[in-house]
């Protein structure tokens, strides 16, 4: 029997089972919320580093409409008696604009609410994945769940520790998906644009709107980033009035393509933002760690342990650059090839999105420990499949494993090691293998296997 096909029948076995897992689920959940709430909310320290370039980026927005992208370098400053580390905002201006209305409100207060947003994304996010995944499973929803809380879970307190954008980059993104699926192609473009213009690597999802030939989508995603590159006008016309906001806000567009995309992107480095350190698992790093001499592999001093890459033999820091981009783009190129191949069923569309995305994640130059969220994309196919009988099983469930062991157990501060040598790094790279390997052993769905209400790729 296939996966296409259906599970088989619910049992007292799986009854159990489901039971078994949605009390992981809730010890999951109470720990994470325990150990945030645990957290210095009303004491903004370094470790919220991300929220305070947010904060100051919205802060400018509010009040000079614009100027988001004058801090170039991390600086340590004195608010309300205390030293602060403040980052360079990094970000298209959209995510200026939302933390420019958070301005109004206490530091704090403002906090709160922003990861009251992220605990919101992180749930839609694994709302529309069981939307997607209900259909196949015949009341195993929870043992659907359990890997896929596994794989974000140690990403997303990640996330929510640093205050950072990438539980709600990955809730728009999947939202897109789901709109696509759902014959909504025009809201699901919008969708995946604003994903990207949070943070800009969601724009390789392009490439997955092309490979299923949604063409209305694409129309969506234009005027998605139509809407995001002018959200700017929400600030600069009520400090300079239509003309010059105007101005204004084509400035601030091209001030983050200038002052930061750009000069990033052709000196391949990011030193100002963490570097080769060791909680860096893209593939730059994690060959820099190995094959550059006097890589920094932490970005503050730690007792009892070296501060650089054990170094395994020296290597041209330029090849070593170009290797990781070669690697990375081959990835990405396989991913492209598997999401053509194998568009049958959202099934196997989000498998392809998820395998083009992940050798963008690991192929930018900084993947930290909560860029991993966005493995959401395959481990929920790969969870179904995982689930079912058919070819795909083994390869699904070798994938989801891996992706548990690289974004979740090695996410502790005691698994420090597995980083700094690429295990990590490797592991995810071999769950993104595993699963095209799945997909490519999966058999042909059934007709009329497919839920009602999704759609095939359409010309």
């Amino acid at each position: 029997m296939t996966d296409s096909a259906g599970p088989a029948p619910v049992s007292p076995l799986v009854r159990h089972a489901n039971l078994a897992a949605v009390a992981l689920l809730a010890v999951m959940a109470v720990v994470c919320l325990v150990s945030v709430l645990q957290l210095p909310v009303g004491d903004i320290k370094a470790d919220y580093w991300d929220f305070s370039a947010y904060w100051h980026a919205g802060e400018a927005m509010n009040q000079q409409g614009g100027g988001i992208y004058e801090l170039q370098e991390t600086v340590l400053r004195e608010e309300h008696g205390k030293p602060v580390e403040i980052g360079p905002y990094i970000y298209p201006p959209p995510l200026a604009v939302f933390f420019g209305a958070l301005a109004w409100l206490p530091r704090t207060a403002a906090l709160v609410v922003w990861e009251c947003v992220l605990w919101a994304a992180m749930a839609g996010s694994l709302a529309l994945a069981a939307s997607l995944a209900r259909p196949h499973l015949a009341g195993r929803l929870p043992m659907f769940l359990l890997p896929a809380a596994l794989v974000v879970a140690g990403p997303f307190f990640a996330d929510v520790f640093k205050s950072n954008v990438n539980s709600l980059v990955l809730f728009s993104s999947l939202a897109g998906l789901w709109l696509v699926e759902r014959r909504r192609p025009l809201s699901g473009g919008m969708a995946l644009a604003g994903a990207a213009f949070l943070k800009v690597i969601p724009v390789v999802l392009l490439a997955w709107l092309v490979m299923n030939r949604q063409w209305r989508a694409l129309a969506g995603w234009a005027l998605g980033a139509l809407i995001c590159v002018h959200l700017p006008l929400l600030w600069t016309v009520p400090h300079y009035g239509p003309v010059e906001g105007y101005r204004r806000t084509a400035a601030l567009n091209l001030e983050f393509v200038q002052l930061t995309a750009g000069p990033r992107l052709q000196k391949q480095e990011a030193a100002g933002v963490g570097g080769v350190s060791h909680r860096n698992a893209a593939i730059n790093a994690a060959l820099a760690r190995l094959f550059v001499k006097d890589s920094q592999m932490f970005m503050l001093p730690w007792p009892d342990r070296p501060d650089k890459g054990p170094l395994v033999t020296e290597l041209n820091p330029r090849a070593v650059s170009l290797a990781a981009m070669g690697i990375a783009g081959t990835m990405f190129v396989a991913g492209l090839a598997l999401a053509w191949r194998r568009r049958r069923d959202w099934i196997e569309r989000l498998a392809g999105a998820g395998l083009i995305f992940t050798p963008a994640m690991l192929g930018n130059l900084l993947c930290w420990p909560y860029h991993m969220v966005s493995l959401l994309l395959l481990a929920c196919p790969m969870a179904v499949l995982a689930l079912n009988r058919g070819r795909a099983r083994v390869p699904a469930a070798a994938s989801l494993v891996l992706m548990v062991l690289a974004a979740t157990l090695m996410f502790r501060i005691e698994a420090w090691w597995f980083r700094i040598w690429g295990i990590q790094t490797l592991c995810v790279m071999l769950a993104w293998a595993a699963a095209g390997v799945a997909v490519l052993r999966r058999e042909a769905p059934e007709p009329g296997a497919q839920p009602t209400g999704t759609v095939a790729a359409t010309s």
